[in-house]
């Protein structure tokens, strides 16, 4: 008799001990968020730049770019669109010197990226327009 009791017993324990009757709580991944960055690190004679800024057509969207500068060259990487330079100029202005990089793409964006520097300081933007002269990226530090 113990044991028809026990087996009838035996279902009713794993009913109540699988907590199906609590709710469960649903995890949610946690979302990455993005943000705007201009970080560079310097070698020897080059300089390499990563930034991510935000997308100034509207979308909502995050521009990533990659600058590569060194010496009187530059070239630009905005979200696979490639620049390359097409002028240079260098002026003492103020105490600073002011290095001005044009870079075009074969999609006929255009992107200028301007150093200045003083004893002090230094500042370094890089501005980017599309094809039909507006303004899609730009960031500075």
């Amino acid at each position: 008799m113990k044991k028809i009791i026990t087996m009838m017993l035996f279902p009713l324990v794993l009913v109540a001990c699988d907590n199906s009757g609590a709710s469960k709580q649903v995890v949610q991944p946690v979302e990455k968020k993005e943000s705007a960055k201009f970080e560079c690190s310097n070698g020897g004679v080059s300089t390499k730049c990563d930034i991510v800024a935000g997308d100034q057509l509207g979308s909502g969207k995050w521009r990533h770019a990659k600058l590569n500068m060194s010496g009187s060259d530059a070239s630009l990487n905005i979200d696979g669109e490639v620049f390359y330079k097409t002028d240079v100029s260098s002026d003492f202005i103020d105490g600073r010197r002011v290095a001005t990089f044009e870079l075009k793409s074969q999609k006929n964006s255009r992107a200028e990226v301007s150093i200045s520097s003083s004893n002090s300081e230094s500042h370094l933007s890089v501005n980017a327009w599309n094809s039909d002269e507006k303004l899609m990226m730009t960031s500075s530090r």
